[in-house]
C-alpha cells in the first residue's frame, strides 16, 4: 500500500477516488477537509483543489466536504471507537496504525477535545529511507554530537528523524548504537515500520517524561526526540543534556534565526545543549544545511 493510499482509505469513496486519481500521488503531503469547503491537497508548497476526476481546478469547482464526511473520516481513523482514542482526541489529533496523523480543528471543549468538528488535516506518512544520509556523513566526519534539526511545518522532520534513528541503530556510523526514540504522537514509528533490535520506542508519552524514562531505565547511547514545542520538553532536554547519551531533537523553525526567536529553544542553544544545528530543506529531495549554534543567536 502506497503512502497516499494509507490516508485515502479513510475518506468517503467519492473523495478517495478523486485523491487517488491525482496525477502526482507520490508528491501529496497533506489532504485537507473543511466543513462546507472544497477538499484541498498540499503538494510541496502548493495548495491545490481537485475535482471528482483528480484534476486541479478552481475552488469553486472543487469537491465540497460535508459534516458527514468529516465524521466518517474521524470514525474510520478511530476504527469506529472514539473512546479508544480519547487521550489523543483531547490533544486535537489521532494517529492511525498506518502512521496517518489527523489534526482536528473546531470548537475546543474544556477537556481539550473538539466538540464541533470544523476541519481535518490528514498528514500523509512518508516511508522514504536514506533521507538522513547527509547527516550520517556529517557525523562520520565530525563525530556524533547533540544536534537540533529544524524545518517549517510539513518540512519532513518526522520522516528524517525516523530514518536517522533507524540508521544509527543499524550501525550507519560503524557499530550499531542503542537508540531510544520519544514518539509522543505515535507517528514516528507506526506499526508498519520495521524496528531494528537496538531501537527502543516510548510511545504515547509526553516527551519530557519519555526522555526521563529513557535515561533512567533504558541506558541509551542516543536519544531521538521529534518536535520540541512545550516548555516541559525544553526543561527535560536541559536537565538531561549532560547525561551521557547524545540527544538529537527537532523543532519547527523557518530558518536558523527563527530558532533564536523561540524563547525555549533559544535558551537551550545558549545553554550549550546542542553542538550543531541542521536545517531540513525539502525540494526534489530532503537536504540538510548545517550551522553552528551561535548562528541562531
Amino acid at each position: 500500500m502506497g503512502s497516499l493510499e494509507k490516508a485515502a482509505i479513510l475518506l468517503p469513496p467519492e473523495l478517495s477516488r478523486a485523491v487517488l486519481c491525482f496525477s502526482r500521488p507520490e508528491n501529496v503531503r497533506e489532504i485537507r477537509l473543511r466543513r462546507s469547503q472544497p477538499l484541498s491537497i498540499s503538494v510541496g508548497a502548493d495548495n491545490l483543489f481537485i475535482n471528482s476526476s483528480g484534476q486541479v481546478t478552481a475552488p469553486s469547482n472543487g469537491m465540497i466536504c460535508t459534516e458527514k464526511d468529516l465524521e466518517a473520516v474521524l470514525s474510520a481513523a478511530c476504527a469506529g471507537s472514539l473512546y479508544r482514542y480519547e487521550d489523543q482526541l483531547r490533544q486535537g489529533f489521532v494517529t492511525t496504525p498506518l502512521g496517518v496523523r489527523l489534526g482536528l480543528s473546531g470548537r475546543v471543549t474544556g477537556d481539550g477535545s473538539v466538540a464541533e468538528l470544523g476541519g481535518i488535516n490528514l498528514r500523509v506518512p512518508s516511508s522514504l529511507s536514506g533521507v538522513s544520509r547527509e547527516a550520517i556523513d556529517r557525523f562520520k566526519k565530525g563525530g556524533l554530537c547533540p544536534t537540533l534539526f529544524f524545518s517549517p511545518p510539513g518540512g519532513g522532520k518526522t520522516t528524517f528523524m525516523r530514518d536517522l534513528a533507524i540508521s544509527l541503530a543499524r550501525g550507519a556510523l560503524g557499530s550499531p548504537l542503542r537508540v531510544c526514540a520519544a514518539d509522543e504522537r505515535d507517528e514516528l514509528f507506526p506499526d508498519t515500520v520495521r524496528i531494528p533490535p537496538l531501537l527502543d520506542v516510548i510511545r504515547a508519552c509526553p516527551k519530557s517524561e519519555a526522555i526521563c524514562r529513557a535515561v533512567s531505565l533504558l541506558s541509551p547511547q542516543v536519544i531521538v526526540c521529534d518536535e520540541l514545542y512545550r516548555p516541559a520538553d525544553c526543561d527535560a532536554v536541559r536537565e538531561y543534556s549532560g547525561c551521557g547519551a547524545v540527544l538529537i531533537a527537532s523543532c519547527h523553525a523557518g530558518d536558523v534565526k527563527d530558532l533564536g526567536r523561540r524563547p525555549g529553544i533559544a535558551s537551550l542553544i545558549k545553554s550549550g545543549c546542542f553542538d550543531l544545528l541542521g536545517s531540513l530543506v525539502l525540494s526534489e529531495r530532503l537536504r540538510v544545511e548545517f550551522f553552528p549554534p551561535e548562528d541562531a543567536l
